[in-house]
């Protein structure tokens, strides 16, 4: 039986990685440039007010709800799919530091 807060049983099976608001901003706000689309058509593109998420992306003590933080995920790799694009790896740098790699800095 699997517990909350533990690591899974199987070898096979790698924990996700949920990040904190502050890198999924971070994150979003990366993928808006590499996509040249605005907060704010992301926002209507997923029927979302456009004040909230650039309250979200402008606040750093606002967080974000999970539905919400996946239906813009979605979008933003739908977008770069259609685009030919190719977003960052959410995440990635914390599962870097957790491995004990450094960042280039």
């Amino acid at each position: 039986m699997q517990v909350r807060n533990s690591s899974p049983q199987s070898p096979q099976v790698a924990p996700a990685i949920i990040p904190k608001s502050t890198e999924f901003r971070a994150w979003v706000q990366d993928c808006l440039g590499v996509l040249d689309v605005s907060a704010r058509s992301l926002a209507v593109s997923v029927e979302m007010g456009p004040n909230t998420l650039r309250t979200f992306l402008s606040d750093p003590t606002r967080g974000i709800n999970m539905d919400t933080a996946n239906v813009l995920t979605c979008k933003l790799h739908e977008a770069a799919h259609d685009q030919g694009k190719v977003l960052p790896r959410l995440g990635a740098i914390r599962l870097a530091r957790s491995k004990g790699v450094q960042d280039n800095v």
